[in-house]
């Protein structure tokens, strides 16, 4: 298993300074620096796959994985960098990369600001924002933008995950970049961080911030790699913001009818509820609660059913030993929460349901589960 754990990004205002992996991607001062080497991490398989038919072997191969390859994770240290949008760094050689989807490679041509920038080939750019940045920050700071930063799935995997990087004490030497429309919610939990409002730099979505030095740190989690220790960092520093839970360790059924995205739906969602709530569950719309207070009950959980969404990224604060079934709609290929439970050697597994929608559609598709099999699997898997 790889490890990962504070690199010595800081040392007091010089970062970086005198790294052994630095290596220097320019005459002027900006410096690449491998984190982790690649890795190959096994994986507990799932206990269970329900609901595929004899002819989906693809799809059983996609999600019975047995190991990740992890690629190599860098930093860039970058000198007098501007920002553009709320995701996108443009360097000052006219290269730009998103960083939702950086790996510490030179370049990756993608934006969700693409429309404010004119390609000028060989994967450089030049910005149609207004020349002058809207403003320039003169502290080390630290970039999380990150692609729909509004959705709790991708802030948390895309974006907060890149903290775990740094302790408490090197974080006390940075500021920090976020998207200027991420919610109040996900803010709290930059604030767990320890990063107060007075350290945080809000990124308009339509204009350009320039840095003096900016840190961009990659993403540890997403539907092709994960770390298990980024997780317990991210678990660690949440729940010492969430509330004291009295309750004993109960059973959750995570529900999606109080999600605002309704070309996602379950329908047969309350026929579910109901069967879950005769076996003792609580049925839970993670929505009604606050970060921190989903924490604390995920944290207290002995069996999770995680309906397909966002509410499901809750099993990152699960207990090693708790049980977690995913409800997940077929036609949708994403492993992410699943991965979770199998870095975390959690007894998981998945139940699918059939898809009535175009499978072009992504996961906006309308759904229904065959509960006598949900049933049958939750009877055989101490659920």
């Amino acid at each position: 298993m790889t490890t990962i754990g504070p690199v010595g990004l800081v040392r007091a205002h010089d970062v970086l300074a005198g790294l052994p992996d630095a290596e220097r991607l320019d005459a002027v001062g900006d410096v690449r620096v491998r984190l982790l080497p690649a890795a190959r991490v096994r994986l507990r398989r799932p206990d269970f796959l329900v609901g595929l038919a004899p002819g989906e072997r693809d799809r059983a191969e996609f999600f019975d994985m047995a190991e990740l390859e992890m690629p190599p994770r860098f930093a860039l240290v970058l000198e007098d960098a501007l920002t553009v949008g709320e995701c996108a760094v443009l360097l000052r050689d006219g290269r730009l990369f998103e960083a939702s989807l950086f790996s510490g490679l030179p370049a990756i041509p993608r934006t969700g600001s693409a429309d404010a920038l004119e390609p000028l080939g060989d994967n450089r750019y030049d910005c149609g924002l207004p020349a002058g940045p809207a403003e320039t920050v003169d502290e080390p700071t630290v970039f999380l933008g990150a692609r729909w930063s509004r959705n709790y799935y991708h802030w948390v995997f895309e974006g907060l995950t890149r903290l775990v990087f740094l302790d408490d004490e090197q974080l006390a030497h940075f500021h920090v970049a976020v998207p200027e429309e991420l919610p109040p919610a996900f803010l709290e939990l930059v604030h767990a961080f320890g990063i107060d409002d007075a350290r945080l730099h809000r990124l308009p979505r339509s204009a350009c911030v320039r840095f003096r030095r900016l840190v961009v740190l990659p993403p540890v989690a997403s539907d092709a790699f994960h770390i298990r220790e980024a997780f317990d960092r991210v678990r660690e520093v949440i729940l010492r913001a969430a509330p004291e839970v009295a309750e004993p360790a109960g059973k959750l059924l995570v529900v999606r009818r109080d999600a605002p995205a309704p070309g996602r739906q379950l329908v047969n969602e309350e026929a579910l509820a109901d069967l879950f709530r005769d076996r003792g569950y609580e049925v839970l719309e993670p929505g009604s609660l606050s970060i921190p207070e989903q924490a604390a009950r995920f944290n207290r959980a002995s069996r999770v059913a995680a309906v397909h969404g966002s509410g499901a990224v809750n099993v990152v604060f699960c207990r090693d030993e708790a049980r977690v079934m995913h409800l997940h709609p077929a036609d949708v290929r994403l492993r992410a929460y699943g991965q979770v439970s199998a870095l975390r050697d959690q007894p998981f597994g998945y139940v699918f349901g059939d898809c009535f929608s175009n499978p072009r559609r992504g996961q906006g598709v309308e759904w229904v589960l065959d509960l006598e099999a949900v049933a049958e699997t939750a009877d055989a898997n101490g659920f």
